[in-house]
C-alpha cells in the first residue's frame, strides 16, 4: 500500500525539504503531497478532504513568513488539526514546528508535535518520525477494520437472535466510530441511537400491557 501524506506549509522551500526527506526514506511506500495554507479554514478543510491523504502533517506557524503566501492565514497548525479532526475523528495528524513549547501548550495531544529540523538533520533517528507516521496510519486503518468486522458480527447475530444490552451498546459505539471516521459532522448522536433502541423496547412493553389487560378482561367475563 502507498501512503499518501499531505504536508501543509506556507514556505515552498519547507515543502521541498519534506519531499526530499520522504524520498531519502524509500523503505516506506509514501506519496508526498504538499499544499500552501489557504486564506480561510473552510477552504483549507475542503482542500484536505479533496486531496484525500492518509495522514496530515502541518506546520504550526502558518502565517509566519510571507514569501510564497501573500494573504493572511487566520489559523495555525494546531487549529487546523483540531478543525479537521472534527470531521475525521482520530485521523493521523502531526504538527511540525520550530516553536515547540508554544505548539505543545496549544495542542490537545503533545505527542503529535515534532521539531521541524528533523527534515534537515541527517541523524539516523530521522527515520523514527516518518516511521511513526506510517505506523499511525496502519494503526488507524486496523482500528477501523476491526470495528467494521465486529459490526458485521453483531448484525449477523442480531438477524438470528436478540442482542444483549451490552452488545447493543457495543454496536452503537462501533457504528459511531465508523461514522466519525467518514464525516463526524453528520454522525447521529449516541443518545438518539439509544432512544431509537429504547423506543423499540417501550413499544414492546406497551403492546404487552395491552395484551395483559385484554387477557384480564377476558378472564373476568369468563368468571361471571
Amino acid at each position: 500500500m502507498t501512503y499518501r501524506i499531505l504536508f501543509v506549509d506556507e514556505q515552498k522551500t519547507e515543502q521541498d525539504d519534506f519531499v526530499d526527506y520522504v524520498e531519502k526514506h524509500s523503505e516506506f511506500e509514501i506519496e508526498p503531497v504538499t499544499c500552501l495554507p489557504l486564506s480561510s479554514m473552510e477552504e483549507m478543510i475542503m482542500e484536505i478532504v479533496e486531496l484525500n491523504p492518509n495522514a496530515l502533517i502541518t506546520d504550526f506557524m502558518l502565517n509566519d513568513i510571507k514569501q510564497d503566501v501573500k494573504y493572511n492565514i487566520p489559523y495555525n497548525g494546531v487549529e487546523l488539526v483540531n478543525e479537521f479532526c472534527v470531521i475525521k475523528k482520530g485521523f493521523p495528524c502531526f504538527i511540525m514546528t520550530s516553536h515547540e513549547n508554544q505548539a505543545i501548550s496549544q495542542s490537545e495531544d503533545v505527542n503529535i508535535v515534532y521539531v521541524k529540523k528533523l527534515f534537515n538533520n541527517e541523524d539516523p533517528e530521522n527515520t523514527s518520525f516518518i516511521g511513526k507516521v506510517v505506523e499511525q496510519i496502519k494503526h488507524y486503518h486496523k482500528h477501523l477494520e476491526t470495528a467494521q468486522s465486529r459490526i458485521s458480527e453483531l448484525i449477523s447475530k442480531r438477524n438470528q437472535e436478540p442482542l444483549t444490552c451490552k452488545e447493543e451498546e457495543e454496536l452503537i459505539m462501533l457504528d459511531s466510530l465508523i461514522e466519525g471516521s467518514i464525516d463526524n459532522r453528520s454522525s447521529i448522536p449516541n443518545e438518539i441511537k439509544k432512544m431509537s433502541n429504547s423506543q423499540k423496547i417501550s413499544d414492546l412493553i406497551t403492546r404487552a400491557d395491552i395484551l395483559i389487560s385484554k387477557f384480564e378482561q377476558l378472564n373476568e367475563k369468563l368468571s361471571k
